[in-house]
């Protein structure tokens, strides 16, 4: 029968994995691929499997070991520990699973925080915009309504809000007479 040539992960080997995830905890770095490539160096370097790891497997131990622990089947993922070195795991495991979450809580208030921005920064361009419309309009602004007789107010008023013309003007005027 030939030999696997997959790396099998032992009790040894996931303390050795979590304990370096635990200390670098690549969740909350600024540059996640960075941290997990550095992990995998350290690993290979010190030789502990008989091929070497690469990235995707490493997080992929991780990532089993902690739904496993969230599912509340960790001793059943470890392989041919003793009970101190369960110990150990669980311990390490539970750590990385609240770095886990304070990294998802982190990213989710970053978000909401840039979020917020965008709608205040919204808000302001809307305000700074209907500032804007305002002069733009055929409606004298405040300060020039005071030179304005009251016929003439009330004409550009009209013109203003249906869009008519002059000459719908001079109908609706005879029209208020009539």
């Amino acid at each position: 029968m030939a030999q696997s040539t997959k790396n099998v992960f032992k009790a040894l080997h996931d303390l050795d994995l979590l304990d370096l995830v635990g200390n670098k905890n690549p969740y909350m770095a600024e540059c996640q691929s960075a941290a997990w490539d550095e992990m995998v160096k350290a690993l290979n370097d010190a030789k502990l499997f008989p091929k070497p790891v690469n990235k995707r497997a490493v997080q992929s131990r991780v990532n089993i070991l902690v739904k496993a622990y969230r599912t509340d089947d960790l001793q059943n993922k470890v392989k041919s520990g003793t009970e101190e070195q369960y110990g150990q795991i669980k311990a390490l495991v539970i750590r990385i699973s609240s770095a886990i979450d304070d990294s998802n809580k982190a990213r989710i208030d970053k978000t909401k925080a840039v979020a917020a921005k965008i709608i205040e920064s919204d808000s302001a361009s809307q305000a700074v915009m209907e500032e804007g419309e305002k002069g733009r309009s055929k409606r004298p602004l405040d300060s020039d309504t005071s030179e304005l007789t009251d016929e003439e107010a009330e004409k550009q008023e009209f013109v203003h809000t249906t869009g008519g013309s002059n000459d719908d003007w001079e109908d609706e005027k005879e029209y208020r007479k009539a």
